[in-house]
């Protein structure tokens, strides 16, 4: 039976049809209306095509603003994309533009990441936290993306080379979600020329092992090994039992690294451990003994490494 269209539903047609998705519309008028009688009605009131990609207007609040303020002028694009997750960069360079905030591009060849060149275990922490989850480009950009539920930990980076986090929403991609993510992204292309070449990087340093011959203090050494394991490995604690494994996992290629990464633990403070190429072709590099995992542990601890409380806390 047809059903006569109340001067009601039309205000509501009038109201929301350019705003809100098609469900919410149709909820909005009690799903006594169809879709399809939805369009029919709005051509009869001649009330233009729906945007079907609709997104609520987000405001320029003046704490958005304050940020915008501070990231636009020194920020990379990479940074900007990350702190203003609900606009497109060209909304925000528009934003920029109308609230007379210029942009500086000399920033990217300023020495950002000097701090990464000093010779000092804090540093050398960073160097195998970065050797292990970050990325160096081409380009000359650093960039290292973590786990929301790690963001204090991507603080205190951030706030060492004094830099800014990003934080990236959950995201679908088909069948794959990306969890929500936060991340540094900084440009400083003589710095990370200089890594690069120090650490001997080509290409892929997930696929094709860096070089450590660099690491030749002890302190440093294990400053980087500590730092490693935080980016790539993994320490196990078994419920109402001590620690029963520490394990490092890489690429094939990064064998002859972890094989001397274990001996000279060996040489160092008699620890075991063992390193083998696994039936999937992964090295993978373990220590087993909770003894020497809890002396690893007081050693790196008279360091005073930032390191990431959740796994070394593991261990008593």
């Amino acid at each position: 039976m047809h059903m006569e269209w109340t001067k009601e539903e039309e205000n509501i047609l009038k109201e929301y049809y350019k705003k809100v998705k098609k469900e919410v519309l149709i909820e909005k008028l009690n799903h006594q209306r169809s879709w399809m009688a939805i369009q029919n009605r709005v051509k009869i009131l001649s009330l233009g095509k729906k945007r079907e990609n609709y997104k609520p207007i987000i405001k320029w609040t003046p704490e958005r603003i304050e940020t915008l303020r501070k990231l636009w002028a020194s920020g990379t694009t990479e940074e900007i994309k990350m702190a203003f997750p609900d606009f497109s960069y060209d909304a925000v360079g528009g934003a920029a533009n109308r609230f007379g905030i210029k942009r500086d591009e000399s920033f990217k060849y300023s020495n950002r990441l000097t701090k990464l060149l000093e010779e000092n275990n804090y540093n050398y922490y960073w160097l195998g936290f970065i050797i292990s989850d970050g990325h160096l480009s081409n380009r000359g950009a650093l960039s290292i993306n973590l786990s929301v539920k790690d963001i204090d930990h991507m603080k205190k980076l951030a706030d060492y080379l004094g830099v800014n986090i990003g934080i990236r929403k959950a995201q679908s991609y088909g069948k794959y979600t990306a969890n929500e993510s936060c991340g540094i992204n900084v440009m400083d292309v003589t710095v990370v020329r200089s890594l690069k070449e120090r650490f001997k990087i080509n290409g892929s340093k997930t696929y094709n092992a860096c070089s450590l011959e660099c690491l030749v203090d002890d302190d440093n050494f294990l400053a980087f090994f500590c730092g490693l394991i935080d980016g790539d490995g993994c320490i196990y604690k078994p419920k109402n039992k001590r620690v029963s494994m520490l394990r490092i996992q890489c690429h094939s290629s990064w064998f002859d690294n972890l094989t001397m990464i274990s001996k000279r633990l060996n040489k160092l403070y008699n620890f075991n451990s063992t390193c083998y190429i696994d039936t999937q072709g992964y090295t993978k590099f373990c220590m087993t003994r909770s003894k020497e995992i809890a002396q690893l542990k007081k050693e790196i601890d008279k360091l005073n490494l930032p390191y990431l409380e959740r796994k070394w806390d593991k261990i008593e």
